[in-house]
């Protein structure tokens, strides 16, 4: 038998492998055959020395390598360990080209698998920069077709926020600003669409916001906001000035004091009607309040006719709940400024308004409501007073503490405005439901410590 086994030896000189067996850095038989992210199969010793000797590309591709995962070439490890099998293999024994284990079959998938994953996202980024530049060479060519490729670019950044980064690093931010100049304004349908991408990437680029920042740019935004010939693009411009106002204190108090944004915006609030007003006034009122959280903004706001425009939109009742409450937000921080309580306090239906919109529109709306209320019955003239309780002021501030739907804040405001009711008007029932209720307060208050 053993004399038979012998005879299946082959004779003479042995067969060289095939080239495809070799690796291409030793040029000897492969044992361990892997491949990098070329596609190049090596042997692991060899290709692990090359990569810890410091080189960073391939050594027969010269391609940088992207990563340094080695992945099990199976099918060649079997074609070794046949080709072994049948031929011999010189000085090294069978052994040596096993098949491999479970666990190397299961790395060799799994890195597979991972090697594939970074292709496809090696490949979706390739695409996506070739999309956005393909766009932005649209826009730069001019023509009837800025508007559709600004809008498509504008829908792509909605989907993903990859594309608005692409758009960065490809400089289209210069490219979208420029613009903003006399020579585009009268192409209102690219304007219109320019100005919303702008938007989307002011949100959360530093460097947008600083290139619509220049005086020579900035004033083009307020020219679209007071004059812009289609609504869609005053709405955007609008937008574009909420974005930079939302940025920081620094930046909202420059956008602020810029002339004609204030009243651009005031004028916004209350301009036009139907459908297309509502989101106008919608953003405009978002922006206005944006705008008056910063304290140096609000004396500007109140001179620009911030009050009389808030007022007349909440007592039109076309103001959404979510609109009202900003509304009402925007005039408890122009009452803390002089300005704000003079216009408050002159305007014939601001106080009946106010206490109309107590318990109305939602708890954050009646404490914002409450404390405006609080604040011109304090410190405006005495007859403030007087016309908060002809509009009913008193019941509702006792409805208001009676009430589980408020604010512990907006309770506080209510009891010190009926304390000033009661001091001024001299009213018994309101002052011993005051009393009852700073002594239920106390009785709290000592429960909890």
């Amino acid at each position: 038998m053993s004399l038979i086994r012998e005879s299946k030896q082959p004779c003479g000189p042995p067969l060289p492998p095939p080239p495809l067996f070799l690796c291409p850095i030793s040029l000897e038989m492969m044992r361990d055959p892997v491949t990098v992210c070329t596609g190049i199969t090596y042997e692991r010793r060899s290709i692990q020395k090359w990569l810890a000797e410091g080189h960073t590309t391939c050594p027969i591709t010269m391609r940088h390598l992207e990563n340094h995962t080695l992945i099990p070439n199976l099918i060649v490890r079997r074609l070794i360990h046949s080709w072994v099998q049948e031929h011999g293999s010189g000085s090294l024994p069978a052994s040596a080209f096993g098949s491999p284990t479970k666990r190397e079959r299961d790395e060799s998938e799994k890195q597979q698998q991972q090697q594939h994953q970074m292709q496809q996202r090696s490949s979706g980024e390739e695409n996506t920069a070739a999309r956005v530049l393909s766009l932005l060479r649209q826009i730069a060519r001019g023509g009837h077709g800025v508007g559709n490729a600004a809008k498509s670019l504008g829908a792509l950044v909605k989907e993903r926020t990859e594309y608005r980064t692409c758009i960065e690093e490809l400089g289209g931010t210069l490219l979208l600003v420029s613009f903003l100049s006399p020579e585009m304004h009268e192409d209102c349908d690219a304007c219109e669409e320019v100005l919303g991408l702008l938007t989307l990437l002011a949100q959360c680029h530093g460097g947008t916001r600083q290139m619509v920042m220049e005086p020579q740019k900035l004033v083009w935004v307020v020219w679209h906001l007071e004059q812009g010939i289609t609504p869609c693009a005053r709405v955007n411009a609008a937008a574009l000035l909420e974005s930079l106002l939302a940025s920081d204190d620094d930046l909202c108090a420059a956008v602020g004091h810029f002339p004609g944004v204030l009243q651009g915006l005031v004028k916004l609030v209350n301009k036009g009607g139907g459908l297309q007003q509502h989101r106008a006034s919608k953003i405009a009122v978002r922006t206005l309040l944006a705008a008056c959280l910063c304290k140096v903004n609000r004396t500007a706001a109140a001179d620009a006719g911030a009050v009389g425009a808030v007022v007349e939109h909440l007592r039109s009742n076309a103001a959404r709940p979510s609109t009202a409450e900003r509304c009402l937000a925007i005039l408890e921080l122009l009452c803390t400024t002089t300005q704000g309580q003079v216009a408050i306090s002159q305007h014939p239906l601001a106080i009946p308004l106010l206490v109309k919109m107590v318990l109305r529109v939602s708890p954050r709306g009646t404490e914002y409501a409450t404390g405006t209320l609080l604040a011109i019955c304090k410190s405006g003239p005495i007859d403030m007073l007087q016309v908060a309780m002809q509009a009913g002021a008193q019941t509702q501030m006792l409805f208001l503490l009676q009430s589980d739907a408020t604010t512990p804040r907006a309770k506080r405001k209510a009891l010190e405005l009926l304390k000033l009711l009661h001091t001024v008007c001299c009213l018994p029932t309101v002052g011993k439901l005051v009393n009852a209720v700073h002594s239920w307060e106390c009785f709290i208050e000592i429960g909890r410590s």
